[in-house]
C-alpha cells in the first residue's frame, strides 16, 4: 500500500472532521513534504499534505523504527493498524481465491478424467461390436450348429451370452457371435 492510500484512506469519512495533530508544529506551519511525496492539485487547492492528520502519518513514515513513532497520535496509530488489518484481510482474500482456484482446477482435472474414461469406455465397446454380429435362434437350431454356421466354438458363444446351459436356447433369443 502506498503512501497516497494510506493519506486518502486518513480523510476517508472524516471530511467534517477538524484533524488534530500530537505535533508541535501549528497547524500552519506544517512540516514540509516533497513533490514525490504529495504532488499538487491541478486546480492550484489544498493538497492532502496540507493536513496535520497527514503531517503526523508522513512523521511516521520517515521514524527509522520501520513503524509509528511512541510520539505518533492515536489517530495515526489507529489509522495505521486498520491499514495493517485491512492488508491482513487481503492477504486472507487473496489466499481463499487461490485455494478457490485450486478446487476448480482440480475439478476440471477430474471431469477430463472423466471424459477420457468414457470415450475409452466408448471405444471399446465399439472395438466389442466390430468383433461380434448377432443372431436370432429360429425353431430347430442348436448352440452347435450356430457355433458351425460362424466357425467358433459353441462354448464362446455360451460364454459371451451367459449361457448356463448350453443345451437349452429358445426360439427368438438373440446371441452375439463372436468373431475369430
Amino acid at each position: 500500500m502506498g503512501l497516497m492510500d494510506k493519506i486518502k484512506d486518513a480523510f476517508d469519512g472524516d471530511d467534517d472532521k477538524p484533524a488534530t495533530s500530537t505535533t508541535d508544529a501549528p497547524v500552519d506551519q506544517a512540516p514540509e513534504a516533497s513533490a514525490e511525496e504529495t504532488p499538487a492539485p491541478p486546480d492550484g487547492g489544498a493538497t492532502a499534505s496540507d493536513s496535520p492528520a497527514v503531517q503526523d502519518i508522513l512523521e511516521a513514515q520517515r521514524d527509522t523504527t520501520g513503524g509509528a513513532s511512541a510520539s505518533a497520535s492515536p489517530a495515526v496509530q489507529d489509522i495505521l493498524a486498520a491499514t495493517e488489518e485491512r492488508e491482513a484481510e487481503e492477504a486472507r482474500e487473496e489466499r481463499k481465491a487461490e485455494r478457490q482456484e485450486a478446487r476448480e482446477e482440480r475439478r476440471e482435472e477430474r471431469e477430463q478424467e472423466r471424459k477420457e474414461q468414457e470415450r475409452r469406455e466408448a471405444a471399446a465397446e465399439r472395438r466389442e461390436a466390430q468383433q461380434q454380429q448377432t443372431y436370432t435362434v429360429k425353431s430347430g437350431d442348436t448352440l452347435g450348429e450356430i457355433a458351425a454356421r460362424y466357425g467358433v466354438n459353441y462354448m464362446d458363444i455360451a460364454r459371451l451370452n451367459n449361457i448356463e446351459n448350453p443345451d437349452l436356447i429358445f426360439p427368438g433369443q438373440v446371441f452375439k457371435i463372436p468373431k475369430h
